[in-house]
């Protein structure tokens, strides 16, 4: 005879359905496996997947979180979330933004309300002791009042993003086109 445990398993389900302890699992993935390229990354990204698919249907992740543009954003916001290297091998907050700016301009400025509604600003200025980010922020400034297409803002993974980081949901939503 076999017996199996429904009642365990609906109470693990409606766990995974907490949107806060997903989010928590998707923040745990990310500090301990993205900066990695190993089998059990891919073992560990695969489960999140999954939890996410059930969580969260509408947040579409893709196959493999190092694909395209994905993990690169999703690292520098989560940086920018927790004030620190998040997702990278790199020694400083600093390092990330000038990561940002030279690969990620597209987006720059959910990266900018994060460190701003999150606190961080302060922290990353400390950082800039010689004030290439000073620089590149007039820089970005200066682009955005330009429409410079550089600058425009990626709106692919802003239903993740504000999952990611609440507390910049209205600003993504506000968010100009040009």
């Amino acid at each position: 005879m076999f017996f199996y445990d429904y009642d365990a398993q609906r109470a693990e389900l409606e766990r995974s359905l907490d949107k806060s302890l997903v989010r928590q699992a998707f923040y745990d993935f990310w500090n301990q496996h993205a900066a990695n390229d190993c089998r059990e990354t891919d073992a560990a990204w695969v489960t999140l997947r999954e939890k996410m698919r059930i969580a969260m249907p509408r947040l579409q992740l893709p196959v493999d979180h190092r694909t395209g543009k994905f993990h690169g954003a999703i690292s520098i916001m989560l940086s920018a979330r927790f004030g620190r290297p998040v997702g990278y091998n790199l020694p400083r907050l600093l390092n990330v933004a000038n990561t940002a700016f030279d690969h990620y301009k597209d987006f720059l400025y959910a990266f900018g309300w994060t460190l701003r509604l999150c606190g961080h600003e302060d922290s990353l200025k400390a950082q800039d002791s010689k004030g290439t980010w000073l620089r590149r922020t007039e820089m970005i400034k200066e682009g955005m009042r330009n429409y410079d297409e550089d600058f425009r803002q990626d709106p692919s993974l802003n239903h993740l993003i504000a999952f990611l980081v609440p507390e910049i949901t209205e600003k993504l939503a506000q968010a100009r086109d040009w």
